[in-house]
C-alpha cells in the first residue's frame, strides 16, 4: 500500500520552484520547459511523487525531513482505519500556520482525505495568495472533488492552456469539458502530448480520478465489521486481496490483511480467522489445487457449505476458476441470491458471474435488475441492457430507448454506458457533441476504452474521443450539421 520512498535525484531539491525547475531540466532535458511559474516542472515532479498509494507528495529535503519521519512512523494508523488520526499527527508535527507544512500535509492527504486536503490548501493560499504551486494543488483538488467551477477559475489563473502542458494540461481538460468550454478543453488535451507522454498522463489521471483509494475502502471495513460482523465485511477482505494501487496493478496487500487478522484476533472471531487463513493459502495456487484447498476448508462439499463472508466466497470463486462455476452455482446459488437481495455487493457480483457463465439468462436478468434498480450499480444496468437485446441487429424500440436513457441519466460517469448511448441513440449536431463530451468525462474515471497497443487500461480511447469532440466542435462553428458516427479510440 504505502511506500515512503525518496525520489532520487530529487532528494536535495528545496520547495523553491525555480530551483526545482533548474534541477529537472538537467535530469529531464527533453521533458521540462520552464514557464514563468515553472508549472511544467512542478507538474512533472508532482506526477512522480504521486505514484504511491499513500501519495506522499513531499519534497525530500531537510525542510520536510521531520514530516517524512512522522508519516513513516504513523503509517500503521492508515492500516488500522484511522485516517483522521494519521492526518492529525501530520498536521500537529509543525507550525499549522506554515504554508509549506500546510501544502505538504494536504498533498499527503490528497488520496486519503480529499476534503481535508482542500481545507489545508485553501488555508495555505489564504496565507500566501501569490503562491502558484499552492493554487496548482487546489486546481487538482477541486477537479478530483468534482468542483469544476472552482477548478476552472484556478486553471484559468494558472493560464491553461497557454502555460500548463503535459499531464497537468490533461487533467485541466476535464473540467473545461464539464463546464462546456470545449475549445479550451481540446487545446488543453492537445498540450498534454498524450502520445509522447502517455504513461505520465495515465498515472496522473489515476491519481485524480481513480477513487476511492483502497485505503479508504479498508478503513470503512473496520466500521462495517464493528456494525455488522464478519458477514458484513466482504468488501474489506476482497479489497485487501485485490488491492488496486493504480490502473495496472492489483495484488494482495499483506499489511492490509495483517491488520484484518489482528482485528479479528482482538474480537476472538475464530470462524472468521479460519476463513481468512484458508483463502490466504489459496493465493498463487493453480485452480485444481485451489479447489482441493476449498474443499478441505469446507467451502465446497456435499453439504453445500459456503463461506459466511461473501468477500471470501468471491475470492474462492476467482481462485478455483470459471471451469468450476457450474458446481458453485449448484451448491451456492440459492444462498448467494439470498445475500444479494439483502444488498451484499460481493454476492451480487458473484451471482452475476455464475449465471452469466452458465447461460442462466432468467436468473441473470433478475440479478441485473436488482443491482441496477435497487442498489444503483452501473455494471448491472449495462448487463441488463445487453440482455434486453441492445446492440443486436434488431432495431431500437421505444421501450429499449427509454431503458437506455434511464441508465445513462442514472450513471453519467460510467463510460461503457455513455458509449452505448452514443452508438445506439445516434445523436447528431449539438447533441452529438455533447454526448461525446459526456463520454469523455466518464472515460476519465475508468479508461474503459483502451487499445491493445500499450498497457491496459490506457488513455488511447480518451485521446480518440477528444479528436471526435474537436471535429464536432469545428463542424458546429462552421454551421454544419455533423453526420452521425460512432467514436472510437486511436
Amino acid at each position: 500500500m504505502t511506500r515512503l520512498t525518496r525520489m532520487s535525484p530529487f532528494e536535495a531539491l528545496s520547495a523553491n520552484i525555480e530551483v526545482m525547475c533548474s534541477e529537472l531540466k538537467k535530469a529531464l532535458p527533453n521533458r521540462v520547459k520552464c514557464a514563468p511559474y515553472e508549472l511544467e516542472a512542478l507538474a512533472v515532479l508532482r506526477s512522480l511523487l504521486l505514484s504511491t498509494t499513500l501519495l506522499v507528495a513531499m519534497f525530500s529535503s531537510r525542510a520536510h525531513a521531520a514530516l517524512d519521519e512522522v508519516a513513516s512512523g504513523s503509517e500503521f494508523l492508515i492500516f488500522q482505519g484511522r485516517i483522521d488520526q494519521f492526518g492529525d499527527r501530520l498536521l500537529s508535527s509543525a507550525d499549522v500556520a506554515d504554508v509549506e507544512h500546510l501544502l505538504q500535509v494536504g498533498n499527503m492527504l490528497y488520496r486519503l482525505d480529499l476534503q481535508r486536503a482542500i481545507q489545508l490548501h485553501e488555508k495555505a493560499l489564504k496565507i500566501s495568495p501569490d503562491r502558484k504551486d499552492v493554487l496548482l494543488e487546489l486546481a487538482y483538488d477541486y477537479t478530483a472533488a468534482g468542483r469544476c467551477q472552482d477548478a476552472v477559475k484556478a486553471w484559468d489563473a494558472l493560464q491553461v492552456p497557454k502555460l500548463v502542458v503535459g499531464a497537468t494540461a490533461a487533467i485541466a481538460s476535464y473540467c473545461y469539458v464539464e463546464v462546456g468550454e470545449y475549445d479550451k478543453a481540446i487545446a488543453s488535451w492537445a498540450l498534454s502530448d498524450y502520445l509522447g507522454r502517455h504513461v505520465g498522463v495515465e498515472k496522473e489521471i489515476y491519481n485524480v480520478f481513480g477513487r476511492p483509494d483502497p485505503a479508504i475502502t479498508h478503513a470503512a471495513g473496520f466500521r462495517n465489521y464493528a456494525d455488522h460482523g464478519w458477514v458484513g465485511a466482504g468488501e474489506w477482505v476482497r479489497n485487501a486481496i485485490f488491492w488496486q494501487s493504480d490502473w495496472w496493478n492489483q495484488s494482495t496487500d499483506t499489511k492490509a490483511l495483517e491488520s484484518i487478522r489482528a482485528e479479528l484476533d482482538v474480537h476472538g472471531d475464530k470462524e472468521a480467522l479460519r476463513e481468512l487463513a484458508c483463502v490466504i493459502t489459496m493465493e498463487d495456487m493453480p485452480p485444481e489445487q485451489a479447489l482441493q484447498t476449498a474443499k478441505a476448508c469446507g467451502f465446497v462439499d456435499a453439504d453445500h457449505a459456503i463461506p459466511r463472508n461473501s468477500g471470501i466466497a468471491y475470492v474462492v470463486a476467482v481462485r478455483i476458476g470459471n471451469a468450476n462455476f457450474e458446481m458453485l452455482e449448484e451448491q451456492w446459488g440459492n444462498e448467494i441470491v439470498r445475500r444479494a437481495k439483502q444488498g451484499d455487493v460481493n454476492a451480487l457480483k458473484l451471482a452475476a458471474a455464475l449465471f452469466a457463465h452458465s447461460g442462466n439468462a432468467e436468473s441473470l436478468a433478475k440479478i441485473d435488475e436488482l443491482g441496477w434498480k435497487k442498489f444503483k450499480l452501473a455494471p448491472f444496468a449495462l448487463s441488463r441492457l445487453y440482455g434486453l437485446g441492445i446492440g443486436e441487429s434488431n432495431a431500437m424500440t421505444a421501450a429499449l430507448r427509454d431503458q437506455l436513457n434511464s441508465a445513462v441519466e442514472a450513471f453519467p460517469l460510467d463510460a461503457p454506458l455513455q458509449m452505448m448511448a452514443v452508438r445506439q441513440l445516434q445523436p447528431s449536431g449539438i447533441a452529438y457533441r455533447d454526448a461525446v463530451a459526456h463520454l469523455i468525462l466518464a472515460e476519465f474515471h475508468s479508461l474503459s476504452h483502451s487499445s491493445e497497443l500499450s498497457a491496459q487500461p490506457n488513455a488511447r480511447g480518451l485521446n480518440g474521443f477528444f479528436a471526435h469532440l474537436g471535429a464536432a466542435q469545428s463542424a458546429l462553428v462552421e454551421h454544419k450539421v455533423r453526420a452521425r458516427e460512432q467514436p472510437v479510440g486511436d
